[in-house]
C-alpha cells in the first residue's frame, strides 16, 4: 500500500472502528484521555505495520485493533498502578467493597457456568470481545439471528440465575 491509498484505508478503518475502540479503551481505563492514548497508540502500531495489518479484511483487522487496543488498556492500566503505589489519600475508591465485587464476580461466573458451551464462546465474543452478531455468526457457523437469539436467553438465563443466587 503507497501513498494516498494507504493514507485513505487509514482514514477508512479509523472511521470503521475508532469508536469500538474507545469505548472498549473506556471499559478498562475508565479515563478518557488514557483510552484516547490506547486507541491512538493501537492504531499507529497497526499502521508501522504497513501492509500486513492494513491489508486484512474489515473484519479481521476490528478483530486484531479491538486485541491492540485492549492489550494497550491493560498496559497503560498496569502502569497507572505502578506509578499510584498505592492509593493517595485524596483517591476515594469507587464501586463496591472488594467483598460484594468478588461475591458478585462469583455469583457472574457460576452463572456463566451454567450456559452451554457455544452460549458461552457467543456471550465471550460479545461482550468480552465486542465483537457485532454478524461476525460471531460467521465464526460459529451461525446466523446473525441465531446469535441474537442465543445472546437474549443467556441474558434471560442469567439474569435468573443472578437473581436466584443473588436473593434480589
Amino acid at each position: 500500500m503507497r501513498g494516498a491509498v494507504y493514507s485513505g484505508r487509514v482514514e477508512r478503518l479509523y472511521e470503521l472502528y475508532s469508536r469500538d475502540c474507545l469505548r472498549l479503551a473506556l471499559s478498562i481505563l475508565r479515563d478518557q484521555g488514557l483510552a484516547e492514548d490506547a486507541v491512538h497508540d493501537a492504531f499507529a502500531a497497526a499502521m508501522s505495520r504497513g501492509g500486513k495489518y492494513l491489508g486484512l479484511p474489515d473484519g479481521d483487522f476490528r478483530r486484531l485493533i479491538l486485541v491492540m487496543v485492549k492489550n494497550r488498556s491493560i498496559d497503560l492500566l498496569r502502569r497507572r498502578s505502578r506509578e499510584l503505589g498505592t492509593e493517595s489519600p485524596d483517591h476515594e475508591p469507587q464501586g463496591p467493597a472488594p467483598e460484594e465485587a468478588a461475591l458478585a464476580r462469583d455469583l457472574a461466573r457460576r452463572a456463566f457456568a451454567a450456559l452451554d458451551g457455544t452460549t458461552q464462546r457467543i456471550v465471550y465474543l460479545k461482550f468480552v470481545l465486542g465483537l457485532r452478531a454478524e461476525d460471531i455468526g460467521g465464526l460459529m457457523g451461525m446466523s446473525r439471528k441465531a446469535v441474537e437469539g442465543r445472546i437474549a436467553r443467556a441474558r434471560e438465563k442469567m439474569r435468573c440465575a443472578l437473581e436466584e443466587e443473588g436473593g434480589e
